[in-house]
C-alpha cells in the first residue's frame, strides 16, 4: 500500500461555544493531535468532545475535501485553503479574521516569483510530456527495466503512474 492508498482522517476541532478552530487531515489522529498541543498555542481552546473525525480510503479523497472544507466552513486557525479550482492556496483576504496576512512584494522579488512560476509550468509540461513518452514506449514493449535505467525513474514510480505492466507483455 502506498502512502497515498492510505486510509486518512479528517478531523474538525471546536471550542467550548462551538466554534470550529481547525480542520486537518492525518493518517494517525493520536500522533497528530499530540503534535498539535505541542505546537499551537490554540489548542487549549479545543473541546475534545466536540472533535469529530470522518475517514476517507486515501489521502488525495480526504486533501480534497478538507481543502473545499477549510474554504466553505472557515475554522479559525487554518491558513491554507482551496481555490476557486479547489487547488491549494494561502489565505490571502485581509477582512478575515484568520490566515496570513497577505505578503507585500518588491519589484525585484515579484520578478522572481513570476520567473519561479514559469519554471514551474514548464516543468509540469515536460513531466507530462515524459510520462507521454514513457507510457508510449511501454506500449511498444520496451522492458520496464531498460525504461526506468534510461528515463531516470524509479520502477515503483513507474508502476505507481501507470500500474504494474501485464503478464502478458515481456
Amino acid at each position: 500500500m502506498s502512502a497515498i492508498d492510505i486510509p486518512t482522517c479528517l478531523y474538525r476541532f471546536f471550542d467550548r461555544a462551538g466554534r470550529l478552530l481547525y480542520i486537518g487531515i492525518t493518517v494517525n489522529p493520536q500522533s497528530r493531535f499530540a503534535a498539535h498541543s505541542d505546537d499551537k498555542p490554540w489548542w487549549p481552546e479545543v473541546d475534545h468532545s466536540r472533535t469529530r473525525l470522518v475517514w476517507f480510503d486515501t489521502r488525495p479523497e480526504a486533501e480534497k475535501v478538507e481543502l473545499i472544507a477549510v474554504r466553505d466552513e472557515r475554522p479559525l486557525h487554518n491558513v491554507v485553503t482551496a481555490d476557486i479550482n479547489g487547488r491549494p492556496t494561502f489565505i490571502k483576504d485581509p477582512n478575515r479574521p484568520w490566515g496570513r496576512p497577505p505578503t507585500v512584494l518588491t519589484l525585484h522579488q515579484e520578478e522572481q516569483l513570476q520567473a519561479a512560476v514559469e519554471a514551474s509550468e514548464q516543468a509540469d509540461e515536460a513531466d507530462r510530456k515524459l510520462w507521454e513518452a514513457i507510457k508510449a514506449a511501454r506500449a511498444a514493449g520496451v522492458p520496464d527495466m531498460l525504461l526506468c535505467e534510461r528515463a531516470s525513474v524509479s520502477r515503483a514510480t513507474l508502476n505507481r503512474r501507470l500500474g504494474p505492466r501485464s503478464s502478458k507483455v515481456a
